[in-house]
């Protein structure tokens, strides 16, 4: 997990690798975007690497919505 300002409401995280494959998350952690909101975002990202560690790849730019509710889910919950 890595928090790093990004000064825009339009991207709350994304998944990064290094060239060895292995999976890491960046959350915005702009002042203007809620605390909740941070560790919602870091808990759906972290249920994608847990649930769906089969899909990833920074290169894939595709979003599947059965995958999506599952991560929002996962987040809710925890």
């Amino acid at each position: 997990m890595y928090p790093l300002c990004i000064a825009t409401t339009s991207s709350s995280a994304c998944p990064v690798a290094k060239d060895d494959g292995g999976p890491a998350v960046v959350v915005n952690v702009w002042e203007r975007i809620s605390v909740e909101r941070w560790i919602f975002t870091a808990a759906h990202e972290l249920g994608h690497l847990l649930l769906h560690l089969w899909r990833y790849s920074v290169d894939n730019r595709d979003e599947n919505k059965a995958e999506e509710r599952e991560a929002d889910k996962f987040a809710a919950t925890s």
